[in-house]
């Protein structure tokens, strides 16, 4: 397992005077992990810089709200699939699909047709083929 680690920022002061985002990326699910803060001493590895630059960008256009709007902006990144592996870093570290929260929501036939001993049985699968998901991403990462 290897990380890559950023500071991004300065970015806008928001309300609670956070200025700064630590970002780390898991470089074979391309899973992201990112935190908000005061100050930081500005030293930093380089990570991924087109998924750090692709988060800077969202976030800059929300000004001052960066902070709170980050948690929804990782969401869509982490369910969103990769060119490089064909999967969601969701699916690579979970071995599911995440279940988008409108369809808790607002529920659509197919979630509503789902009973408790039916979804335990499609997670064991699931759990039972990670390794399978994760082999498959890694060969066609090497083809990228």
């Amino acid at each position: 397992m290897k990380w890559g680690m950023d500071i991004v920022g300065k970015l806008p002061v928001t309300p609670r005077g956070k200025v700064f985002m630590l970002v780390m990326t898991d470089y074979f699910s391309k899973w992201i992990k990112a935190e908000a803060f005061v100050q930081l001493n500005g030293q930093a590895e380089s990570s991924n810089k087109i998924i750090v630059n692709n988060l800077k960008k969202r976030l800059d256009k929300k000004k001052g709200r960066w902070a709170e709007e980050l948690p929804f902006i990782l969401w869509a990144d982490r369910t969103t699939s990769k060119v490089a592996t064909g999967q969601t870093p969701y699916s690579l570290v979970f071995g599911t699909k995440a279940v988008i929260p409108t369809k808790v929501v607002i529920p659509t036939a197919r979630y509503l047709l789902q009973d408790q001993e039916n979804n335990d049985k499609i997670l064991a699968q699931d759990l039972d083929t990670i390794d399978e998901l994760r082999d498959l991403a890694k060969i066609r990462i090497a083809a990228h």
